[in-house]
């Protein structure tokens, strides 16, 4: 059994290719398939279904389309689609997947880079980008799945791409990467990740002035769209081509100290400074660093073992770059999840020294709805001291912005009260080293599927125990 949606939608049961016709059947399929594993409710399944806008009748028409679907699949896969109350899910292996695999072998090649293996590395993220047949659930007619799903997994794509060409230069193919580096970048000139990359390969290939033209390129595709300036690691990496540092062709003391070059050359973006004396006695600007965490819970007992899952998230902190790491704590009202991520962020406040954004999203409030997205987003450019002249007015621009602003740093982000994915997604920071702890009461399961998020699920604490659910995907 093979099922596919990193591309056109794709079944195949032994040698035996299916195809599934009717477009809302393929939209169902693919939501059960999206969240396999996990039930969907009825609900959920008709705004998927009708874009948020389901009529009278709903619910008959799901079980009608679930129906016919399970005849068009055949008695093998068919079975595999159950009824579970509130609606229905779907049975399937990681190996039976494509978007599961292509997740576990991420995790794995993630795992690779950050432990340096950069053969097995490379090897093993050529398998994840091979299971790409094109843009995922292109077929799949859903407003909804396509605003929702489709952003994510690119994001997770791209990111795999990232660690490829790494291991990739690591290993001293540049030249071999030279190419399919410009493609990408043509293709995504805000990812300043895959301009360094490509400076890198281009000025090690012996071709500088092509080198600083990709700079150049990538500096005004941000000023144009976003207003802002490159970050430190382009920077970094520019001015040491400029100067022909000798240690750039050294992949391993390059790698060990971008981080170091990015310090050097890092000036406030924006806003609020102050000044220090550096060690040659000139003066350099400092940007704000945002505190933004409530107090910490004046009495806190247990939660021992929720405590120490959460301080895996500190696993490679600082070390090499891997994958957005990120916890979900979920569990009934009032059984203590806030307080949990709260005790936790205070203890480990000294290891993200870019600050800790909060925010309080409302998901459950009755007394004032939701925070959406965009509006939590204003408020973090305002922690991060971005003058009001410079936010952008579009809400994408404005979450471009900021995860613009959070490339390259060390710093903890705690998404409090969280209603569904849809409100968390443009939250969490594009690119690797920052922290994420989102609290909620329902499950969240997509960002599981899209970010590799771990579930803690909180239980009452009778006698001190707790009960613990960890998913990794």
């Amino acid at each position: 059994m093979w099922l596919g949606l990193l591309g056109p939608l794709q079944l195949r049961d032994g040698k035996e290719e299916l195809t599934v016709p009717a477009a809302k059947q393929r939209v169902v399929l693919a939501a059960l398939l999206l969240h396999s594993g996990h039930a969907m409710s009825f609900d959920e399944l008709a705004e998927t279904i009708w874009d948020d806008d389901p009529g009278p009748g709903a619910h008959a028409t799901i079980r009608n389309y679930v129906r016919r679907l399970r005849k068009v699949l055949g008695p093998a896969l068919g079975a595999r689609i159950i009824t579970r109350d509130p609606g229905y899910l779907i049975e399937v292996s990681e190996d039976e997947l494509d978007l599961l695999r292509f997740a576990r072998l991420c995790r794995n090649g993630g795992a690779a880079v950050r432990a340096g293996h950069w053969q097995p590395a490379s090897r093993i993220l050529d398998d994840a980008l091979e299971l790409w047949r094109g843009t995922p659930l292109v077929d799949i007619p859903s407003g909804r799945l396509q605003r929702d799903e489709v952003p994510p997994l690119t994001q997770a794509r791209l990111q795999a791409l990232e660690w490829r060409f790494e291991a990739d230069l690591r290993l001293g193919r540049h030249a071999e990467a030279v190419t399919a580096l410009e493609a990408v970048c043509a293709k995504n000139p805000l990812r300043e990740r895959f301009g360094v990359l490509l400076m890198l390969a281009l000025y090690r290939c012996g071709r500088q002035a092509d080198a600083l033209a990709v700079y150049l390129t990538v500096r005004n595709a941000l000023a144009g769209d976003l207003g802002v300036e490159p970050g430190p690691e382009l920077r970094g990496t520019h001015e040491r081509i400029l100067r022909a540092d000798p240690s750039l062709m050294d992949e391993q003391d390059h790698y060990e100290n971008h981080h170091f070059q990015g310090e050097r050359f890092a000036r406030a973006e924006s806003g609020s400074t102050t000044s220090v004396a550096g060690p040659t006695h000139q003066r350099a600007a400092v940007p704000t660093i945002p505190r933004q965490l409530p107090p910490r819970p004046a009495h806190f007992a247990g939660r021992q073992t929720e405590l120490t899952e959460l301080d895996k998230l500190l696993d490679h902190l600082g070390s090499e770059p891997g994958a957005q790491v990120i916890a979900v704590i979920g569990g009934t009202a009032g059984i203590g999840k806030s307080a949990l991520a709260m005790h936790w962020a205070h203890r480990v406040t000294d290891l993200f020294p870019d600050g800790q954004l909060h925010i309080d999203l409302h998901g459950f409030d009755p007394a004032q709805p939701p925070v959406e997205w965009p509006d939590a987003i204003r408020g973090f450019l305002d922690a991060l001291a971005v003058p009001t002249s410079r936010v952008p007015a579009g809400a994408d621009a404005r979450a471009s912005l900021y995860r613009s602003l959070l490339a390259g740093k060390r710093m903890l982000v705690v998404l409090d009260n969280a209603r569904d994915e849809q409100q968390v997604r443009p939250l969490i920071p594009g690119e690797p080293g920052c922290r994420v702890v989102v609290t909620s009461r329902n499950e969240l399961a997509g960002l599981v599927v899209s970010h590799g998020a771990t579930t803690i699920t909180l239980d009452v604490l009778p006698d001190g125990g707790c009960h613990l659910r960890q998913n990794n995907l």
